[in-house]
């Protein structure tokens, strides 16, 4: 293991990452498509309060902000039971020992 200054690689990125704020990330598309250069578009981190871009850093082209569509992701209230995994069609396996399995 790799230590440095008596604290692992990783723990140092994390500490050192701990003090820059997170900043979301933008989706710009070029005005005329395809870009030779950027192709349909290109992602960019900005602070919020900052403008949007004019223009692409890459090819200098005129940019718009595209929106991102959300991604939702259903959130399980409850544990499946066995009952209903099976409805489902799964197939539950009990464990007997640290290799063998069985049909429930």
């Amino acid at each position: 293991m790799n230590r440095l200054d008596g604290q692992t690689g990783l723990a140092k990125a994390r500490r050192m990452l701990s003090f820059f704020p997170a900043m979301p990330v933008y989706r710009y598309a070029p005005e005329k498509l395809p870009c030779k250069l950027c192709g349909d578009g290109f992602e960019h981190r900005h602070d919020a309060s900052d403008d949007a871009l004019k223009s692409c850093p890459t090819c200098g082209q005129a940019v718009s902000r595209v929106c991102i569509q959300q991604i939702h992701t259903p959130k399980l209230l409850a544990p499946i039971s066995v009952s209903k995994a099976k409805q489902a069609g799964f197939t539950v396996l009990k464990r007997i020992s640290d290799t063998e399995f069985e049909r429930q």
